[in-house]
């Protein structure tokens, strides 16, 4: 609820690792067979999922994963495209013909970056390029895009990506911090909607998406606030005690909770 809309732009924005294409996989995946024990999808409909990221058979592992921590058969079909060095014209050709004749009801893109071919996305015409090549087919368009460096809070690249979407969720994520040692891996997944114009407000969503460390996603669930908690910035400040900023970084590798501000120090001042 409120990070897809119908035949809409949207942008899902997040860090290296934040878990969005697990995330918007599954998604797909759950509007595709009906399935909303994970994702409280709202309707069915038929998706299109674009890969410009990943080898086939990558996807295909991954997405044999997501199938099967969705209750699904690990072979549940997904219609896709395999878009790695596809220039984004002839994307878009393909992207209507398939739209046409599946009367697709979603597309989900990964991602922004792959299909810009070393544009920068800075530019605006990069921009209005990518997301204009792909609109108005009359279902909703999903992009997968990342934070930037200085701000991890808001999409990279040029604001006429921004400006061209309806819908910006961004795509947080963070280990457990038990010392347990195991070759699973608990990870919890947060999303929040910062733009929708013309929908109603959502409140942030949780998951907890359990991995193995070789073998990838084993499980995924719906979580709370109380499993995953908001932090505070634990940093030191000097004579001004700690930073005690909120945050959703989750910790470093002492397992001191840090902000974004303070990810990547050992918080000294």
């Amino acid at each position: 609820p409120g990070m897809v809309m119908n035949g809409s732009t949207a942008i899902w924005a997040g860090d290296a690792g934040a878990n969005k294409s697990t995330l918007m996989r599954a998604t797909a995946q759950a509007i595709r067979h009906g399935v909303d024990d994970v994702i409280p999808i709202k309707r069915e409909g038929f998706p299109i999922w674009v890969n410009a990221e990943e080898a086939p058979e990558e996807h295909t592992r991954q997405l044999g994963n997501v199938n099967e921590a969705l209750g699904l058969k690990r072979t549940a079909p997904m219609f896709t495209i395999h878009a790695r060095g596809m220039r984004i014209e002839d994307l878009a050709t393909r992207l209507e013909k398939a739209v046409r004749e599946t009367k697709a009801t979603d597309i989900f893109i990964d991602s922004l970056s792959r299909l810009a071919q070393g544009r920068s996305l800075n530019d605006n015409d990069t921009a209005t390029l990518l997301v204009d090549s792909v609109s108005g087919f009359g279902c909703s368009v999903n992009w997968i895009g990342h934070t930037g460096w200085e701000n991890r809070n808001r999409l990279a690249g040029s604001r006429h990506f921004e400006n061209a979407a309806r819908v910006m969720v961004l795509v947080q994520s963070r280990q457990s911090n038990t010392r347990v040692v195991s070759n699973d891996l608990f990870r919890g997944v947060r999303t929040r909607v910062t733009k929708a114009n013309g929908a109603l407000e959502t409140s942030p969503m949780l998951w907890t998406l359990a991995y193995h460390r070789q073998h990838g996603l084993l499980s995924a669930e719906q979580a709370t606030e109380e499993d995953w908690p908001m932090l505070y910035c634990g940093a030191s400040l000097g004579d001004r005690g700690v930073c005690g900023r909120r945050t959703w970084d989750g910790v470093n590798a002492n397992l001191d909770v840090r902000c974004t501000r303070h990810r990547d120090e050992d918080g000294e001042p």
